[in-house]
């Protein structure tokens, strides 16, 4: 697994599941990677896990999955992320990912528009709105409307 940060989950899944699908039995203790929140780490953090030839690679967030992806074509790697995994080029398409990759994608580009509307109902006489993100994160720029290669982020 492929964390941004350390986890307080982290001994939930080392320690197994009910469901020997979704986790790491406890006679077979899950891997589990933390970038500290140095998220140029996750090509290093994701090679470090393939000699342990793991039946599959977690990753949480788009550069952790983005990484697995680059450290391995065989492999299998579940995702979770809100960045649209078909033009980040993860998957082939949502109904048929192909390749190694599959996942749970978070629908919700495209709608900042949304978002700063309800908010402005909510709070029409805000002047100023402050957004807290990692600039790091194409994915995170852009679920706010901001294009990174104009950004100056």
């Amino acid at each position: 697994m492929i964390l941004p940060i350390p986890c307080p989950c982290s001994p939930t899944f080392n320690s197994g599941s009910t469901s020997t699908a979704a986790a790491p039995s406890a006679a077979e203790p899950g891997e589990l990677r933390a970038a500290d929140g140095h998220f140029d780490r996750y090509p290093v953090l994701a090679a470090d896990l393939l000699p342990h030839r793991a039946a599959v690679l977690v990753a949480i967030n788009t550069d952790a999955a983005l990484a697995a992806k680059r450290a391995t074509a065989t492999t299998p790697i579940i995702f979770g992320m809100g960045g649209d995994p078909v033009s980040l080029g993860l998957v082939g398409s949502l109904n048929h990912p192909g390749g190694n990759t599959t996942g749970v994608y978070f629908f919700t580009q495209g709608l900042e528009g949304k978002r700063f509307g309800l908010l402005h109902e909510l709070v029409p006489a805000a002047k100023t709105i402050a957004v807290l993100i990692n600039t790091e994160c194409e994915a995170s720029l852009r679920g706010v409307g901001i294009d990174a290669g104009r950004s100056g982020a």
